[in-house]
């Protein structure tokens, strides 16, 4: 994955710090460490919002509560989880399984830039989450780009979804080419507009 100590991490690191005259670190923090510092996303990625998705199979079907977050680096890095209004989290569902879309669990990527990956768009499908109350719901890309990586920890243990959302429980990674990531912001919500859209603290 991007950030274990593989080829394919060097290589990006490579490429990237190879653009990146000051030398910093571009991958912060590794989504799958035990050990993330809160303020790392903060200081490091731009996080925005994802309202798009609409349940189904649910008490509650039809309402646009199927929220995600999308973590934004300048690199165009996008690191994509379920956000505190997702009825995962809203509702305190204990997950069962993580079933990834077929294209998105058999995707593979190669070189520097990334050929072979799932091209995606917002409503791309990604996974589907089923609960030990028999709800399901469907994870998407939320963000147009390639599919860099779904998070496989997620298959041996489902509950990170819910547990470490922001972290070790993240969905997937996108990278974005520029034009991309110029466009990212019009659809989605900033933190401050995502709060208040759902009477967060």
């Amino acid at each position: 994955g991007l950030f274990t100590t593989s080829p394919s991490q060097m290589e990006i690191s490579g490429e990237q710090n190879t653009a990146n005259e000051g030398g910093e670190d571009l991958f912060p923090y590794d989504p799958k460490s035990n050990n993330i510092p809160e303020d790392i996303i903060e200081r490091y990625y731009s996080e925005y919002f994802f309202v798009g998705g609409i349940e189904t199979n649910t008490p509650k079907a039809g309402e646009q509560h199927l929220d995600q977050y999308a973590q934004l680096h300048s690199n165009g890095l996008v690191v994509v989880g379920i956000a505190p209004g997702h009825p995962l989290l809203r509702d305190g569902r204990k997950v069962r399984k993580v079933e990834w879309d077929f294209k998105a669990g058999s995707n593979k990527v190669s070189g520097k830039m990334k050929k072979g990956g799932l091209v995606c768009y917002p409503h791309t499908p990604i996974a589907t989450v089923y609960c030990t109350d028999n709800s399901e719901y469907s994870i998407l890309a939320g963000v147009m780009g390639k599919l860099v990586e779904v998070n496989d920890q997620l298959a041996a243990n489902p509950e990170l979804l819910t547990e470490e959302p922001r972290h070790r429980g993240y969905v997937c990674i996108i990278i974005q080419n520029k034009k991309q990531k110029g466009k990212v912001r019009e659809k989605l919500l900033a933190s401050g507009e995502y709060k208040k859209l759902r009477s967060l603290k």
